[in-house]
């Protein structure tokens, strides 16, 4: 299940950042309004790297029970 998530995370990043992309010709080309997207997009692309590391930490380390001090594996 993480693994199907940060597939779909991940997904999410690359339409991120083709629009940002856009976002930045537009710019370029003297569209001003493209400015307040594109710090909204650099935004989530920060929010979806942060929620992409946490699921690849729990793939590679497993879960931990701050309450028990267990490890839970996940498959």
């Amino acid at each position: 299940a993480f693994i199907m998530a940060l597939a779909e995370i991940n997904k999410i990043g690359s339409n991120l950042n083709q629009m940002a992309r856009v976002l930045n010709y537009r710019h370029l080309q003297g569209d001003n309004s493209a400015i307040e997207y594109s710090l909204e997009v650099a935004n989530t692309l920060q929010r979806v790297d942060m929620v992409s590391q946490k699921l690849i930490n729990l793939i590679e380390h497993g879960y931990k029970r701050a309450e028990q001090g267990q490890r839970k594996t996940v498959s």
